[in-house]
């Protein structure tokens, strides 16, 4: 099966950007879901769909 998450090393190379900034970016998407009610895991993965 396909994984459906993403890593920050990922979105790192993805977007030209440090893997430090990737972790920040992820923490801020992270909390933003929370805010509309997600339940979302504290961690290094972002929902594949949603990075898109």
């Amino acid at each position: 099966m396909e994984s459906r998450t993403i890593g920050a090393d990922e979105i790192a190379e993805a977007l030209g950007m440090s893997r430090a900034y990737a972790y920040k970016l992820i923490r801020r998407l992270n909390k933003e879901m929370e805010e509309r009610g997600c339940i979302t895991v504290p961690g290094m993965n972002l929902n594949l769909p949603r990075f898109r």
